[in-house]
């Protein structure tokens, strides 16, 4: 199924409503529409925004960068990054941390 811009459309003017009925409103500076696909290579048929909401390729959301597909590779790349410069820093401060003592 093809999310096209009436449907993602509808979606939003639900939203819309329940927030209304719940007495908010969405805050579109801030909100952001990202749209899923099972496979890698799907693209939407919609342009960069809709109703004033921009949608994204992909979104960090607490600290997990979420692409098209929920695939969790770039952030397991971004976690191989850290662990590496990391590894690099542990025999520096192993070495400021611990005086080892010669007989």
């Amino acid at each position: 199924m093809t999310c096209g811009r009436r449907e993602t459309e509808e979606a939003i003017d639900i939203v819309d409503k329940w927030c209304t009925l719940n007495g908010m409103e969405i805050n579109k500076k801030k909100t952001k529409i990202l749209i899923i696909h099972k496979r890698k290579g799907s693209k939407n048929n919609i342009n960069k925004e809709v109703r004033g909401i921009e949608i994204v390729d992909s979104y960090k959301y607490l600290g997990i960068e979420l692409d098209s597909t929920l695939s969790l590779h770039g952030y397991i790349r971004q976690l191989e990054k850290k662990v590496q410069s990391f590894k690099l820093h542990i025999p520096k401060l192993l070495i400021n941390t611990v005086s080892i003592k010669t007989r």
